[in-house]
């Protein structure tokens, strides 16, 4: 079967959703499939490319489909990673016509997408790459916390400040090119100077790490003790920074207790899932407990990489 996997040449690789197509274009490869990589600034219109299946990556690659070729059904199959199931981007009545199969992060959104759609739908995963080299030990602390991703909220900040502020024993660590605080967005493309991290928490115990490509962290996750992940109000999607924690063994404190992001955390036993109230607390505890860390990463490797979800798409391809 030849499969296009709609990307742009000049991505930065610095997120998990920008690799999805790399790694299980590998994969597919490896099931005996023909695999062609389409840029969507090539001067070759998609349309016209003889294949027998479509893979978008995110809901900008259907917008961008829609907006170049309309709400027109071509032959190939479309398959579309749209991670959420409330996502009011595109019309979905009209976006059902042109996706043969949708999937999604987590039962939930999966469940909300087949209540406005006819067409069919499951949940994959995110999946994580299952064969990234592990560096050296990064870090010269004794403790060491992690939060991994943007923050596109400024409660986010405002929360990682309290960690900050109450473990001033421990250094929070924070990777991610995206930092909203208040209405101020800072980016950062490469690690800042640290007075900067110094203005933004005054505790002193912040490190900014700015973005980093894609594999490249695995080291900073691997060795610390704790992985944050933190969300405002619940949402319908399950995050990648949990399949990169989880995969690392690393212990992960999820917060709302009934987020999405808890289910892998129950499934390995690799750390907590609390509500707000209660994160602080969690994260002290996590600290001082002896998590089979080697336990999550050997589950995450059976049934959560890139391996593991290639073949559940691979069931719809058909």
């Amino acid at each position: 079967m030849k499969i296009v996997f709609v990307k742009s040449a000049v991505e930065a690789l610095f997120h998990s959703v920008q690799v999805t197509s790399n790694y299980l274009a590998k994969e597919f490869e490896k099931q005996g499939h023909e695999i062609i990589f389409w840029d969507r600034s090539g001067s070759i219109p998609l349309i016209d490319i003889k294949a027998d299946a479509v893979f978008l990556r995110e809901i900008d690659k259907v917008i961008l489909m829609i907006n170049r070729y309309g709400y027109v059904k071509w032959q190939p199959k479309v398959f579309a990673f749209l991670d959420r199931g409330e996502t009011d981007a595109i019309n979905v009545g009209l976006a059902d016509k042109i996706i043969d199969v949708a999937g999604f992060t987590h039962p939930l959104a999966t469940k909300l997408w087949q209540a406005r759609t006819k067409g069919t739908s499951f949940t994959c995963g995110y999946g994580f790459a299952e064969d990234l080299p592990l560096g050296d030990n990064p870090y010269n602390e004794e403790k060491n916390i992690v939060y991994l991703g943007a923050m596109y909220h400024w409660k986010y900040y405002e929360q990682l400040r309290a960690v900050a502020e109450h473990f001033k024993d421990a250094t929070l660590h924070i990777i991610g090119g995206t930092l909203r605080v208040k209405k101020y967005n800072l980016i950062l493309h490469e690690k800042p100077e640290p007075d900067i991290a110094k203005g933004l928490f005054p505790s002193g115990n912040v490190i900014l790490h700015g973005g980093m490509q894609y594999g490249t962290f695995n080291n900073y996750l691997y060795y610390a003790d704790v992985g944050l992940s933190y969300s405002h109000t619940t949402l319908n999607v399950l995050h990648c920074k949990v399949w990169d924690y989880l995969s690392n063994g690393l212990p992960t404190i999820v917060t709302p207790a009934d987020s999405p992001e808890g289910e892998l955390v129950k499934r390995t036993g690799c750390g907590y899932c609390v509500n707000h109230g209660d994160y602080i607390k969690a994260i002290d505890k996590a600290l001082n407990t002896r998590f089979d860390r080697q336990g999550s990463i050997d589950y995450m490797i059976a049934n959560e990489g890139f391996k593991s979800v290639a073949k559940r798409w691979e069931k719809y391809l058909c």
